[in-house]
């Protein structure tokens, strides 16, 4: 068995989120009359994590029917659970949609000031003179795509920062399943959402999320 597993390397597959569709409708959000987008880190159908490894195949789970007498070493997780229950992600998450907030807050008042000047000009119009109409339209006009360019800018830099925030975690899960997998003798860590996901089905007994959860929050609570 280990001649068979020596120059093996550790596989993995994690699903990338479909960040495009997100920002695509951040951007809208930014950009509308109302502008009320919250954009946060959803829609992560992660935790496909394939590795190879060696030696003893018994393993760990949540379950009493453990996967020790059967022999598997392909287990997997409840992503959803996962993401509500790790404390790392409810931070970061937090702070994605306090900036979101902000962002939301400046930009809609600006638009407001904006607006207000539209309706001192309209009401003052039949005073001032054709030339003083032109100009004055003109700045309005430049002003009004100045706050078009700058929402479209925080709608840019909240995907930008998104985006990060998803890679970091992404690589912290990655990283310790890894670990998690090497230590129980796991070949393949499986994920699993209510929300949908080729995993269309799995015998409870192979389900060790609560572990999982565990021991990123254990890790996470030593960084503090």
């Amino acid at each position: 068995m280990e001649k068979n597993c020596q120059g093996q390397e550790k596989k993995f597959i994690f699903a990338k989120i479909i960040f495009k569709k997100l920002y695509k409708k951040t951007v809208m959000k930014f950009t509308s009359k109302k502008f009320k987008g919250l954009f946060l880190i959803a829609g992560l159908g992660f935790l496909i994590l394939g590795i190879n490894a060696c030696g003893n195949k018994s393993g760990i789970t949540d379950s009493k029917n453990s996967i020790e007498s059967s022999g598997e070493s392909i287990v997997y997780v409840n992503s959803d659970s996962l993401l509500e229950k790790y404390d790392y992600y409810k931070k970061v998450k937090k702070g994605l949609e306090d900036k979101s907030q902000s962002m939301q807050i400046d930009a809609e008042q600006k638009q407001r000031a904006f607006q207000n000047e539209v309706q001192a000009y309209q009401k003052n119009a039949f005073n001032l003179t054709p030339a003083q109409k032109k100009s004055e339209e003109a700045r309005l006009g430049k002003e009004n795509q100045q706050i078009q360019a700058f929402q479209q800018n925080l709608s840019q830099e909240l995907a930008t920062e998104s985006q990060d925030v998803n890679e970091k975690l992404n690589a912290r899960i990655r990283t310790y399943l890894e670990g998690f997998s090497k230590d129980n003798h796991y070949k393949m860590v499986l994920g699993y959402s209510t929300k949908g996901g080729s995993l269309l089905y799995a015998q409870p007994g192979l389900e060790v999320t609560s572990k999982v959860i565990k021991g990123l929050n254990d890790a996470y609570a030593k960084e503090k």
